[in-house]
């Protein structure tokens, strides 16, 4: 009677063997050391931190260049320049290079930061606040063509207020802190961790609006007032020549969010070594953003408030349709069930 025989591997081949696999698929990976600019903001940025920290860049087969940046402002010319292919966006950046006519396309979401983006009243301004249409006769701290007066905008329609009435000043956010304090502004706009940083310098001090949720005293609760997200930004060309490269920080990227999820504590140390931010401010700010993988149509719905803003008030000379940002290829790859809005094309 016949029988098949088993064939057992001496344990020294068979770890050359699992060796050379995984020698092959890093091999598939064009550009393994690729750069990747970044902010150094925990809204953006928290992916690569705990990917570098946890290892799971070098389990893909990247060991990834990240060139941390204190501003967005000179992505324009970086890219144009051939010096940038890999950063770290929101829908602004998006929505401004889009506008202007390069070619970026958004792979993977990185965060809803929606909770950390925010209209607050200083002490002065809580004293004359009684109700939302009180907004109208505020000084209030924000730079022009912020994530604020979309906030405002947004926020104008739903509780019915006008918030081109008040006046403005435009400073940014650490200026805003000071000056809320001292009571030279009455509200202020901005993201974290400024807002934290004013409620404690502004004792009174408190966040009126977020852009997911309402703090008007009575009408408290979600909302969508002003959705934001951040994710992975890629030129056309780099797509086009390192796919494998791409497919792999995509994978990385959606495992480091469900690592950053699973141990929130955990990852708060990685990002606070990677960033250099003190891991006391990280755990007052981190969990106001939701971390997530997901492109789906409330993402592009989020853009398209940017874009039409943007060339509203004439920072772009087109107003481009934001379904054409993203391609979710290798997200739907990765996993379907993230990639809830189809763009298997770059167009």
């Amino acid at each position: 009677m016949g029988y098949r025989r088993r064939m057992a591997w001496p344990g020294g081949i068979l770890v050359g063997i699992l060796a050379l696999i995984a020698a092959a698929a890093q091999a598939a990976v064009e550009d393994p050391t690729v750069t990747i600019f970044a902010g150094r903001d925990p809204q953006l940025s928290t992916q690569l931190a705990v990917g570098i920290e946890a290892g799971i860049f070098k389990k893909h087969g990247l060991s990834p260049q990240i060139q941390w940046q204190v501003t967005s402002v000179d992505l324009p010319n970086m890219i144009a320049s051939g010096q940038l292919n890999v950063f770290v966006p929101s829908h602004v950046q998006m929505a401004i290079l889009r506008g202007q006519g390069y070619p970026v396309y958004w792979v993977v979401t990185h965060t809803d930061v929606s909770g950390a983006q925010a209209f607050m009243l200083g002490p002065t301004g809580a004293a004359k606040v009684r109700e939302p249409k009180d907004i109208e006769r505020l000084k209030i701290g924000a730079l022009t063509g912020s994530n604020t007066a979309i906030l405002l905008e947004n926020a104008g329609r739903l509780f019915g207020f006008d918030p081109t009435k008040a006046q403005y000043v435009n400073i940014g956010p650490p200026e805003n802190v000071t000056a809320l304090a001292k009571g030279d502004i009455d509200a202020m706009g901005g993201w974290e961790p400024w807002l934290t940083n004013a409620v404690k310098s502004a004792p009174g001090a408190r966040v009126y609006l977020s852009g997911s949720r309402s703090f008007i005293p009575g009408r408290e609760g979600p909302a969508k007032i002003m959705p934001h997200h951040t994710g992975l930004g890629v030129i056309k060309r780099y797509i086009e020549k390192n796919p494998e490269t791409v497919r792999a920080l995509v994978r990385a990227i959606v495992e480091a969010t469900d690592y950053i999820n699973q141990d929130l504590e955990r990852a708060i140390g990685m990002v606070s070594k990677q960033m250099r931010i003190p891991v006391e401010t990280l755990r007052e700010t981190m969990p106001k953003n939701v971390y997530t993988a997901a492109v789906d149509r409330d993402t592009v719905e989020a853009a398209r408030q940017f874009v039409d803003y943007f060339y509203k008030i004439k920072r772009i000379p087109k107003a481009p349709d934001p379904e054409t940002f993203f391609y979710t290829k290798f997200l739907a790859e990765v996993d379907p069930a993230l990639a809830k809005f189809s763009a298997n094309e770059m167009r």
